[in-house]
């Protein structure tokens, strides 16, 4: 648990000052990464938001068709980030994790496994 909140300690969101700049640095990520994909996969969120939460590092609404990214996704490399993207906008088109949805995220994201191999490694090692 020390490592894993060490890790989330990398990115201080203490001050206005500090929430204001991660969100611009995460709305200059992420953006273009949904705007590409919504195109590529044929479905558009109602609303994309942005959270500092460390329980999940996305999510998706199925009913009002919104997807929140966790502020701390700036902690992570960039493939990281857009498996995540493509993670909730896969849940617009399956909302399960089932065999469809797994098929979606292969034909969308084929580096997915590594990815999330990658992130759950860094959430894993202490912090620097």
């Amino acid at each position: 648990m020390q490592k894993r909140n060490d890790f989330y300690r990398q990115l201080p969101l203490n001050t206005r000052a500090q929430v204001d700049e991660a969100l611009t640095r995460l709305k200059t990520l992420v953006e273009p990464m949904v705007e590409r994909h919504t195109k590529e996969m044929g479905v558009k969120p109602s609303r994309l938001y942005y959270k500092p939460t460390i329980s999940r590092w996305g999510q998706c609404n199925i009913k009002d068709r919104s997807i929140y990214i966790s502020t701390y996704v700036l902690l992570l490399p960039d493939f990281c980030v857009e498996h995540i993207v493509v993670h909730e906008l896969c849940h617009l088109l399956e909302p399960s994790h089932n065999a469809r949805f797994y098929a979606l995220m292969d034909k969308y994201f084929p580096r997915w496994r590594e990815a999330r191999k990658e992130t759950h490694r860094l959430l894993k090692q202490k912090a620097a």
